[in-house]
């Protein structure tokens, strides 16, 4: 086993009778275009914090690995996706995601100053939407920072389709709603030396995943997709702790150590070199690989470090960090480690 610690206004005609899915311009749409609504509102539940009203001409499909909501449209022999895909921390430069985005859909690499974006919401957030037009393929997409979490809302497929149904994803935008909106469960009393936090089991499981926690960390209110969150040290030198919990591998240690240096504002590295920031530990059932840099906060601008650890379990990968006052950290990496070694999963 290897360790690596990583989407009211009035809606349009078009999604005006919706069914409801909850899961933690250019051009309008001619009205001789509009796809018929005839569905009602159907109430369906998944674990993700966020809720969303799905357009009755799209299709719901079941999640997969990353996507947290998934669709698809049919118009004729023509098809289209729409995914909704969170990561933890900040993934990739916009540049970067333009680029792929584009790559997808047999477009050429561009340059910054190309890069064109309009400002879009996405529920009561200001987010970035992007549209790149292929020969036959197009993609919308739109991207929102929230509480820690990158949001991914994209949709591609037929160019003639994805331009029909565009506006329809702009107002499907506005209807997401994170968890800060949606009814919290019951908080799990603080304990200054062990804690247990529900792993986000399937529906129905009473699994439990559990640690002990330091003494001296003071324990916060989780966000979005954290699980659990502590910190320590004083407000000027204070370092966070975090937990996540993703299914598949999150893009994989590359992509999740470059993550964590875009965040220490350093320039990504390449895969000979991951060997040489990274070091193993012994857990309970294996080994974790521990990642340890320093660097500047890249939203306060101040000396930072960071240190990371991912657990590869189960088709879920768990993400522990710790980030803040270099000197914070320094001082609390041996109980930051021992704290990821405690952590016990279902099933040990």
């Amino acid at each position: 086993m290897h360790i690596l610690v990583v989407l009211l206004a009035s809606a349009s005609a078009a999604i005006a009778k919706e069914k409801i899915n909850v899961y933690s311009i250019s051009k309008e749409i001619s009205p001789a275009r509009k796809p018929a609504v005839k569905e009602e509102p159907v109430v369906s539940n998944s674990p993700a914090p966020v809720q969303w009203k799905t357009p009755a001409s799209w299709k719901q499909l079941s999640p997969t690995e990353l996507r947290v909501g998934n669709f698809s449209i049919s118009g004729g022999e023509k098809k289209a996706e729409v995914s909704i895909i969170p990561f933890p921390g900040q993934t990739g430069t916009e540049l970067s995601n333009v680029n792929r985005w584009g790559g997808e859909i047999g477009l050429k690499a561009i340059e910054q100053k190309d890069v064109s974006s309009e400002e879009v919401l996405i529920g009561a957030d200001k987010g970035k939407l992007y549209d790149l037009s292929g020969t036959a393929l197009r993609t919308v997409a739109a991207v929102l920072q929230r509480d820690g979490i990158s949001w991914f809302f994209k949709m591609r497929g037929d160019k003639e389709l994805v331009a029909q149904n565009k506006t329809v994803f702009v107002e499907f935008l506005k209807t997401i709603r994170f968890d800060s909106e949606i009814p919290a469960e019951p908080a799990v009393p603080s304990n200054p030396v062990s804690t247990n936090v529900k792993e986000i089991p399937a529906k129905g499981s009473s699994n439990e995943t559990s640690w002990d926690a330091p003494a001296t960390w003071q324990e916060k209110p989780p966000s979005a997709m954290v699980l659990k969150s502590f910190s320590t040290g004083d407000a000027e030198h204070e370092a966070k702790i975090s937990i996540t919990a993703f299914p598949g591998d999150v893009g994989g240690p590359l992509a999740n150590v470059n993550r964590w240096r875009n965040q220490l504002s350093l320039e990504p590295v390449a895969e000979a070199e991951l060997s040489k920031l990274t070091t193993f530990i012994d857990v309970l059932g294996g080994k974790a690989t521990l990642v340890d840099m320093k660097g500047s906060d890249g939203k306060t601008g101040k000396p930072a470090r960071l240190i990371a650890a991912t657990v590869s379990r189960k088709e879920k990968t768990w993400f522990y960090k710790m980030m803040g006052d270099e000197a914070t950290v320094a001082r609390e990496k041996e109980a930051f480690v021992k704290f990821v070694q405690t952590v016990r999963y279902p099933n040990d």
